[in-house]
């Protein structure tokens, strides 16, 4: 019997190993977050600016010229009414790649403050790193001083970000020449000026992992939880999603263009904050992705990245985490056993086996959530169940298959 419990183990930690269960582990993941039993309410250190079609269609009837979603109107008069209440940093989440309109001179000076950050995009590249699709630049009066990062996410193959790609190797001859990420760039700066020792040790430079301060963000490797064989370029981290109930984009406070142009602005949603504006507009055009919580504009995706990156520095909550392999291997065995330990010793009576392996079933489910909730532990949920049940199937198909015979 212990060979079978064995045996059960090794195909499916085989089977793991060559991705069949990659895509039930994952949607497993999703579930189990989304039922965190936590309220960890939204972060008070940022605030979000939405774009919204109401915003879209109002700068076309104020005949608004310029190019882009977010016209230099409108972004200078924004940055004017933000300035009076001193927001320690303000990132820009959409792209601006061409000149500043020339009837709008003080907005280059406003795009030149320290303060203000904005996104590039990445090229796309083959396995040989050609490029194949070109990237987008940053505005020419943020690169001098690297007030820039890269807005690229990295969905899994069904499209639901997951994965939080922190930093990656500058690109030869990319117009995106940074290496670090949007969300990093602005969490750094605002830990710069709060503090002397939350100094950044780049990995690419020390061979090592990513630090700020005293905290160590560990990488992914390719065999990942339920990941197996992904490929993890760059410097990726699992997105440990902030805990806000059945509103993902209760992350922070949010309000509208026009909000803020009629003023529905407090200098307390704006001082010493960390200001995030970006495209949430539906119809128009659309920067949506999916998450474990469901369908998230980009912009609060990058407000979860920025909050992940203070709140694990400072120490207010934990990255997500995964076990060595040698120890999902023994946690999955031990499913196995008890699959095996309930149907022999309760195989007389076929009702005590189903409500033994119902009620087992339930614990592991309770165990997986609870240790997700208060520890940031992803442990094999899948295939323990799997091995639970299949193992105990097959003790009572070895038991009971004589008497089919006779």
């Amino acid at each position: 019997m212990l060979a079978l419990s064995f045996t059960v183990t090794c195909v499916l930690f085989g089977l793991r190993f060559l991705g069949f269960l990659e895509a039930m582990e994952l949607k497993a993941f999703d579930h189990l977050m989304q039922l965190r039993l936590l309220d960890e309410g939204a972060d008070p250190r940022l605030l979000v600016i939405e774009i919204t079609d109401n915003d879209l269609s109002t700068q076309i009837k104020r005949n608004e010229q310029g190019q882009g979603t977010l016209k230099d109107t409108s972004l200078n008069r924004l940055l004017m009414k933000l300035e009076k209440y001193q927001p320690r940093l303000i990132g820009l989440d959409l792209y601006r790649d061409f000149e500043t309109s020339a009837d709008e001179s003080d907005l280059v000076t406003r795009l030149n403050n320290e303060r203000f950050f904005s996104v590039c995009k990445v090229p796309e590249t083959d396995g040989k790193e050609r490029i194949v699709a070109l990237g987008i630049a940053p505005p020419k009066e943020v690169v001098k001083g690297e007030r820039f990062g890269f807005a690229d996410f990295i969905p899994d193959k069904d499209q639901v970000v997951r994965r939080f790609l922190m930093a990656q190797e500058k690109l030869s001859g990319a117009e995106c020449a940074t290496k670090q990420s949007f969300s990093l760039a602005l969490a750094r700066r605002y830990l710069e000026l709060e503090a002397t020792q939350y100094k950044y040790k780049d990995p690419f430079e020390t061979q090592d992992q990513l630090q700020i301060g005293n905290a160590v963000f560990e990488y992914l490797q390719p065999f990942t939880g339920g990941y197996q064989g992904v490929n993890f370029g760059g410097y990726q981290v699992l997105l440990n999603y902030r805990a806000t109930g059945a509103e993902p984009e209760a992350i922070a406070k949010h309000v509208s263009l026009e909000d803020v142009f009629n003023d529905r602005l407090s200098e307390q949603d704006v001082r010493d904050k960390i200001v995030l504006i970006g495209i949430t507009a539906k119809v128009a055009i659309s920067d949506d992705w999916s998450t474990p919580y469901g369908t998230m504009s980009g912009v609060f995706v990058q407000a979860h990245m920025v909050s992940q990156i203070l709140s694990f520095v400072k120490g207010e909550r934990g990255l997500l985490k995964v076990w060595l392999p040698g120890i999902e291997f023994l946690w999955i065995a031990c499913w196995s056993l008890v699959g095996l330990g309930l149907a022999y010793y309760l195989r007389s009576s076929w009702c005590m086996v189903g409500l033994a392996g119902g009620i087992t079933f339930f614990v592991l489910y309770v165990t997986c959530l609870g240790l997700l909730t208060w520890s940031n532990l992803w442990v094999p949920f899948i295939p323990s169940a799997i091995a639970l049940f299949l193992t105990g199937g097959s003790v009572l198909f070895i038991v009971y298959r004589p008497n089919k015979k006779s």
